[in-house]
This record gives C-alpha cells, structure tokens and sequence, in this order.
C-alpha cells in the first residue's frame, strides 16, 4: 500500500497592503504579529484601567461625602429645632 503526504495550506497568509497581519487560513481570524502595537495596546489599558480606578474611587468618595453632609445638616436641624424650644 502506497503512503501519500499531503502538504497542508500555510496557516498564515498575509493580510496585504497590512505590515504584520496574517489571516489564520483555518479559523479566518486575523492575527496582529507585531509585538510594539501589542505592548502599547497593554500599556494603554493598563493607563485606561487606572483611570477608571481612579474614578471609582472618586465617586465612593464623593458619594461618602454625601452622605455625612445629610448626617451634618440632619444634626444641625436637630440642634436649631432643641434650641428654639428651651
């Protein structure tokens, strides 16, 4: 019985007029090969994610700050209504 070998496709095909994009013949997915724009791209979501920590933790603050004015305003109205009927 006579074995054949078959060559498979390549897996990558330049993406043209596209430096450092392949198309993955198998999935059609797009694959990004170049490692300087991934870095950015991880380097600005880590900036993005600190931003929007930073955020979050502004509007906790905020939103604290909140409510301890209430609880001023509620005890300062108190002390006015307790000071008026003595």
């Amino acid at each position: 019985m006579t074995e054949y070998q078959f060559e498979e496709k390549p897996t990558r095909l330049k993406v043209k007029d596209n430096v450092g994009l392949y198309r993955d013949s198998k999935s059609n997915g797009i694959i990004n090969t170049d490692e300087q724009a991934y870095k950015n791209y991880l380097k600005s979501k880590q900036i993005n994610q600190g931003k929007e920590d930073r955020m979050k933790s502004l509007e906790d603050d905020v939103s604290s700050l909140k409510g301890d004015l209430k609880d001023i305003k509620l005890l300062l109205q108190e002390i006015a209504k307790n000071g008026t009927n003595k």
